[in-house]
């Protein structure tokens, strides 16, 4: 099983990672992850048009772009695979992350990810954009100015975060479930990602 290779695209500010993957959909290597990032968001989004926000160069906001075949299994899931890779990702920073169905991530009851995953289907595939939104060096002030209790790993862990770590992290963390996902679809995450809710 061969992991898939990653292009990155980074920009300053975007109105939304996951919008912009939308816009340039059919410029994407269909055989690679391309990873669209950007340091601030001025209309990111979560479920349902909700205003995810997106200060500058505090958290990570990313969307990850890739192709699976119409066939593919268990396509529902994939916002859950997103976010049960990161909240592994968190895990291993000594915290305890539950995931709230299907695209959230709390510690301690308060948010501190949220996914978005779009799919566009054409006659011979899927495109997906799978994006994340996660609270990284934000302050108390700005986690107030969100419409729902809300956390960071900065509060969490009283320490401020590289951004460039946690992407690391989170990239090869996805990219080897995504592999086992396109394999087995959800099945081998199900039971983890139950102990997490």
């Amino acid at each position: 099983m061969v992991a898939l290779m990653y292009n990155e695209i980074h920009f300053k500010e975007l109105p939304s990672t996951n919008d912009y993957a939308k816009e340039h959909i059919k410029e994407f290597d269909r055989e690679a992850i391309t990873l669209i990032t950007a340091e601030g968001q001025t209309k990111g989004h979560g479920q349902h048009g909700r205003a995810w926000h997106s200060p500058a160069k505090k958290n990570l906001y990313a969307s990850f772009v890739f192709f699976l075949p119409r066939t593919q299994k268990d396509l529902s899931h994939l916002a859950q695979l997103l976010s049960f890779s990161c909240a592994i990702v968190v895990k291993s920073l000594g915290l305890t992350p539950k995931l709230k169905h299907p695209n959230d991530l709390l510690v301690d009851g308060k948010k501190l990810a949220g996914a978005l995953v779009e799919m566009i289907t054409t006659s011979d595939s899927i495109s997906v954009i799978a994006g994340i939104g996660l609270n990284v060096n934000m302050e108390q002030t700005a986690c107030d100015l969100i419409d729902q209790p809300a956390t960071s790993l900065l509060l969490l862990t009283n320490k401020l975060t590289p951004l460039e770590e946690i992407k690391t992290l989170l990239k090869g963390e996805f990219a080897q479930n995504l592999e086992r996902f396109k394999e087995e679809g959800f099945a081998p995450f199900r039971s983890a990602y139950q102990e997490m809710v």
